[in-house]
This record gives structure tokens, sequence and C-alpha cells, in this order.
């Protein structure tokens, strides 16, 4: 499947074995990769365990820095 993060598109997967939860991901434009795996397939809220955590780690990555960005020094001759 994919997902948009952004300006970003996530290309994913998910699934559950009995006990376990999973999630891979591939952003192919910042080279980011994850995995994430659980041995609570489902929280008291009735949540997959690992997608709870994908969206967590997500807001991490593709957060926009409230920083200034300045320009790079350029050389000169």
């Amino acid at each position: 499947e994919r997902l948009r993060w952004g300006p970003n598109a996530v290309y994913f997967h998910g699934g559950e074995t009995p006990g376990y939860n999973s999630h891979m991901g591939y952003d192919p434009n910042s080279r980011v990769t994850f995995v994430t795996w659980t041995n609570l397939p489902i929280s008291v809220e009735g949540k997959w365990t690992s997608l709870t955590l994908v969206l967590k780690i997500w807001d991490q990555i593709y957060v926009v820095s409230p920083l200034t960005a300045f320009p790079s020094p350029t050389a000169t001759p």
C-alpha cells in the first residue's frame, strides 16, 4: 500500500500473526526504511499496537523544523 505523509510517499505493509503485529515501510524520497514488531497485537483501545507506534515514529521523522535554515557559505576563488 502507499500512504502520503506530507510531501513523501511511504510504501508499507502490515500484518498479524497470533501474538504478534508488525508494519514495514519504505520512503524512497528520503531513503528511510522502518520496521515495527510488537508482541501485543491489539491494545486495550482495540488498535494495532505496531500501527500506533508507526504513526508516532512518522510524526518524529517527518516533522518540519521550527529552526530557520541558514544558507551554506559559498567558496570564494
